[in-house]
C-alpha cells in the first residue's frame, strides 16, 4: 500500500499537503520530469510493437479456459512494476491479462452477477483443493514451484469468497511483489486470479552482512540527494532494520532509466522515526512512523533504490 502511494506520488498523482522539504523531493518525482520509460503503466501500439503472442492468440487462450468474451476491448499494456507486456481483454463481465511474450495468464477478473444457490458453499477444505487444481491448470509448468497456498474465508462486498495465496520465495528468500492470488466463489468458480510469479535466476547468497548493509546505508545517505527532511530522518531514526529480499528496486531518485530496476538480491534497510502523531483508528500502531527505505545490493553494496513515507 505504501509503495503504491509512493508510485502515485512519483507520477504526480498525490496532491496532499506536506512540508517544504518533502515538497522539494516530490517535485523531483513529478511526472513532468519523467521520461516515458519511467511510467508505471504504459499502453503500446500493437502495430508498432513486436510480441510473440498476438491479440487473437490471447483471445484464444481466454476462450480455451471456458470464457466467452463478448466484443472485448483489447489493449497492449506494460506494467513496469513486474516488467511484463501483456494483452488486456476486457468485456462487460470479465477482464483477462495475457502475457504477450509467453501466453501465461496474468490475471482474471469475473464480474458476472452470480447469486449463490442455497447450500452451494464448497467449504474451506474443498476450496483449498480446488484452488490448487485451478492454479495448476492456469499456470502450467510453473505450478510445480508454488507449493501449498494459505486459504481463508473472507467477505468482500457482503459476499463470501475463498482466498488462496502463494507468496514467492527463491532459496528461502522472499520475492517482494511475487505471489499468486486466487479468489473463489462458494460455488468454486474463479472470481479473481492474479499471477505475479516471476522467473528469477540470481545468486541468493549475500556477500554483505546485515550490519554492513545498515552501515552502508548510513554512510551513503548524504550522497543520494534525498533532501534535508529525509536525511534528518535517517540521522534521527529510533528504529533501524534490514531484511534480505529479492525485488525490482524502486529507482525513485534516479531518472537515468526505468523507474523499476531488474530483480536483485538486496538488503532492504529501513530507517524509521516515530512522529508521536496518533495513528488513525484502523491502524494498530500508537503513532504514524516516518521512514526512509534504501535497497542495498547484497553483493556490491550499491544503493539500487529508495522509498519513503510522505
Amino acid at each position: 500500500l505504501i509503495l503504491g502511494l509512493l508510485v502515485l506520488m512519483a507520477l504526480g498523482g498525490c496532491a496532499a499537503a506536506s512540508s517544504p522539504g518533502v515538497e522539494e523531493v516530490r517535485e523531483q518525482l513529478s511526472q513532468q520530469h519523467l521520461p516515458e520509460a519511467r511510467h508505471v503503466i504504459e499502453k503500446f501500439d500493437p502495430e508498432a510493437t513486436d510480441v510473440r503472442v498476438s491479440a487473437d492468440d490471447a483471445l484464444g487462450i481466454a476462450e480455451g479456459l471456458g470464457y466467452e468474451l463478448d466484443a472485448p476491448k483489447i489493449l497492449l499494456m506494460k506494467d513496469a512494476a513486474i516488467g511484463r507486456v501483456y494483452w488486456e481483454l476486457a468485456s462487460d463481465r470479465q477482464i483477462f491479462k495475457i502475457d504477450a511474450d509467453t501466453g501465461a495468464v496474468l490475471g482474471i477478473g469475473d464480474y458476472s452477477d452470480r447469486s449463490q444457490p442455497k447450500g452451494s458453499d464448497i467449504g474451506l477444505q474443498r476450496a483449498a483443493e480446488m484452488a490448487k487444481q485451478k492454479a495448476e491448470a492456469l499456470l502450467g509448468p510453473v505450478a510445480g514451484e508454488i507449493g501449498q497456498p494459505s486459504v481463508e474465508r473472507v467477505v468482500e462486498e457482503g459476499r463470501t469468497l475463498y482466498k488462496a495465496f502463494w507468496p514467492q520465495e527463491v532459496d528461502g528468500v522472499p520475492v517482494e511483489g511475487g505471489f499468486i492470488l486466487l479468489m473463489l466463489r462458494p460455488s468454486g468458480d474463479i472470481k479473481h486470479f492474479v499471477n505475479r510469479w516471476a522467473e528469477i535466476d540470481i545468486d541468493t547468497r549475500p556477500t554483505i552482512t546485515q550490519a554492513e548493509a545498515i552501515a552502508i546505508g548510513r554512510e551513503k545517505a548524504p550522497t543520494l540527494e534525498l533532501g534535508d527532511i529525509l536525511e534528518e530522518r535517517i540521522r534521527e531514526a529510533d528504529a533501524v532494520s534490514a531484511d534480505l529480499v529479492i525485488k525490482r528496486p524502486f529507482r525513485v531518485l534516479d531518472e537515468s532509466g526505468p523507474i523499476f530496476g531488474e530483480y536483485s538480491l538486496v538488503w532492504e534497510v529501513v530507517f524509521q522515526r516515530s512522529t508521536g502523531v496518533e495513528a488513525p483508528a484502523w491502524e494498530d500502531t500508537d503513532d504514524s512512523p516516518e521512514f526512509v527505505e534504501l535497497s542495498i545490493d547484497a553483493h556490491t553494496g550499491e544503493v539500487l533504490g529508495a522509498n519513503f513515507s510522505k
